[in-house]
């Protein structure tokens, strides 16, 4: 490292940021009773010195640097993004019903508290229809049936499915799984954008992977985008479009960029 004087020093970091030299002297020495052309022949001297030119150039080579790396760990992101698997974040899933493992394929409940809740519910639900036949004119019959636990206990959605259910004849049912994003693999956390709760429940958001992978395809000359403009009737048209380069070269080229 160049030593230089504080008020040298000072003057190199501000040509960094503004790139004017007299910009730079005005940011560093006292102008105000300085004339503009004699503060322009001041900052002219001191970019002549050998020193301050040395520094120059190494603050600026450690700039390039620094760049190189950003624009690399920027590149390896996108590609993270492009190459994410979505399932790992969220999953639309067949689990078992709950007949598919019960004791004759009856209803299978989780466990005991489960069971004693529906019972309750039930009761509940018995009880205000009498209520309400007790003023009704015309008298209906509570046909719903009381829960019973002949299906046994253990229900698990991770549980096989049983081809042979007579009620979900081997299909299961849909399932909406989300991620625990703390536990995310580094490409996932990468293409995980948050969370919002809407009105229909909570939606995982994800970065858009066609974007990145458009990205990653300029970045490597993959894609190129085409202007053309054209004249109709109503004047200048200017269509864009991506042009692909021949499929064999991307194949090359993606492989090179993935490593």
């Amino acid at each position: 490292m160049i030593k230089l004087s504080p008020k040298r020093e000072a003057f190199c970091q501000a040509m960094l940021k503004t790139n004017n030299q007299t910009e730079a002297y005005r940011k560093v020495y006292d102008c105000k009773n300085s004339k503009p052309k004699t503060v322009h022949e001041m900052a002219c001297g001191l970019m002549k010195d050998p020193k301050v030119s040395a520094r120059l150039a190494e603050l600026r080579g450690r700039v390039v640097e620094r760049a190189e790396i950003n624009a690399a760990e920027l590149v390896k992101q996108i590609a993270e993004i492009a190459t994410a698997d979505p399932n790992e974040l969220t999953q639309h899933r067949r689990v078992n019903c709950r007949y598919c493992n019960g004791i004759d394929h009856q209803y299978q409940w989780r466990h005991k508290g489960e069971f004693a809740k529906a019972v309750d519910d039930w009761e509940i639900a018995r009880d205000a229809h009498e209520d309400r036949m007790k003023k009704a004119t015309k008298k209906t019959e509570f046909k719903r049936p009381c829960p019973t636990d002949d299906g046994g206990y253990g229900y698990r959605a991770s549980a096989d499915l049983d081809p042979g259910c007579p009620v979900c004849e081997g299909e299961g049912v849909a399932d909406l799984f989300l991620a625990d994003t703390r536990k995310l693999s580094p490409a996932g956390k990468r293409l995980f954008a948050g969370v919002k709760q809407t009105k229909n429940g909570i939606e995982i958001m994800m970065h858009s992977q066609d974007a990145a992978r458009r990205m990653l395809g300029e970045n490597f000359g993959i894609f190129k985008t085409v202007v053309d403009n054209n004249m109709n009737h109503k004047g200048a048209v200017q269509t864009i479009a991506t042009e692909v380069k021949d499929p064999i070269e991307a194949a090359k080229l993606y492989q090179k960029m993935m490593g």
